[in-house]
């Protein structure tokens, strides 16, 4: 699992939080997750700062492409509330543009998260402290320009089967940062995806870390899921969740799969729930 971020209580048991799709298939139902480690190479365990959280609902957005990396989120439903824990902070989906677009071109960013500080990971590691890079906007004309450009060199590069340059690499469902400084490329990186991309110095959240070519490469930005583009999508799904499910759909889902995730569930009536939300590529 890479990074995430939590947003608001929606009601008194639920908060919201952003993570990777690509990865939501591959979770079995009774998965727990783990928050504020310290040593990303030691045992999951209280000294390590670690804690664990249960999940039991999974929604990927409808309209995920894992070709395009195009609508690169999904929800988590969690078994409690994390966000009046006092190590976490939360943050709130930024408001569109009316050009569709999350900020101005240049506008100041800053990516956050656990992954590696370098594209070649065989004799390096993951941070064991939280990093961010500054970024900059780059807005999606000029963005996907930038990346069509070096798509060939980095496909021959990593020795994709492919032929040809595809049309688009960059939709209205993503959005893109790059370093402020060329002579200092900064990005994020391998496992940083799901962190946040926020407006510098707020807890406005723009985008959720997605893609790229390669960590840092001059003049290709970084690709994240334009969250803002599914405010409303977030907000539907956790309506539609208070509408239709009840604690005893939920137990007897789970009764049908096993002992160990019925307790879980039944844990439920004591705690109400949590949302989490998802993300892809790096």
């Amino acid at each position: 699992m890479c990074d995430g971020e939590i947003l608001p209580s929606i009601s008194p048991h639920t908060s919201l939080m952003f993570l990777k799709t690509s990865q939501i298939p591959k979770i079995p139902r009774d998965f727990y997750f783990s928050r504020c480690s310290s040593d990303q190479d030691a045992n999951f365990s209280a000294a390590n700062n670690y804690t664990f959280h249960t999940l039991w609902k999974r929604v990927v957005h409808e309209d995920y492409d894992s070709e395009t990396t195009n609508n690169d989120i999904a929800l988590w439903f969690l078994d409690e509330d994390l966000t009046h824990n006092k190590r976490l902070s939360t943050v709130e989906i930024v408001d569109l543009l009316p050009n569709g677009e999350c900020c101005e071109p240049g506008d100041a960013l800053r990516v956050i998260g656990y992954g590696w500080d370098e594209e070649d990971t065989t004799n390096s590691s993951r941070t064991d402290t939280l990093e961010f890079a500054d970024q900059e906007f780059v807005d999606m004309e000029n963005c996907d320009e930038a990346l069509l450009g070096g798509y060939d060199a980095y496909a021959e590069e990593q020795e994709w089967s492919e032929d040809g340059t595809p049309e688009w690499l960059v939709s209205e469902a993503m959005m893109c940062s790059i370093g402020p400084d060329s002579s200092v490329p900064s990005d994020a990186c391998w496992g940083d995806s799901g962190g946040p991309l926020v407006k510098t110095g707020t807890n406005v959240q723009v985008g959720i870390t997605s893609w790229g070519l390669g960590c840092a490469r001059p003049g290709w930005p970084g690709v994240y899921t334009n969250i803002g583009l599914f405010k409303e999508w977030v907000e539907q799904q956790v309506s539609e969740m208070a509408q239709t499910t009840t604690t005893t759909e939920i137990i007897s889902e789970t009764n049908t799969e096993s002992d160990e995730n019925a307790s879980a569930a039944s844990m439920l009536e004591l705690f109400g729930t949590n949302v989490a939300v998802a993300m892809a590529m790096y």
